[in-house]
């Protein structure tokens, strides 16, 4: 999930800047929801890993396949 602000960027009620702001035209943020297809698809570039995952799959039963990924 990619969440986000909803708001804008630029002059308050008064017309004053605020802190941090610019005069620029607003900027809107939405949150989205992403599905783990969306952020890593098929196609992209771990698909050397799902293949691979599919191998073992077919090998040794889909239950006893896990995939565990470690980020430092």
């Amino acid at each position: 999930m990619v969440a986000g602000f909803v708001g804008h960027l630029g002059r308050n009620r008064r017309g004053e800047l605020g802190r941090g702001r610019s005069a620029g035209p607003p900027v809107v943020f939405r949150a989205e929801r992403m599905s783990g297809r969306d952020a890593v698809p098929p196609d992209g570039a771990w698909w050397q890993v799902w293949m691979t995952m599919k191998t073992l799959a077919d090998m040794h039963d889909p239950d006893n396949v896990r995939l565990v990924v470690w980020f430092g």
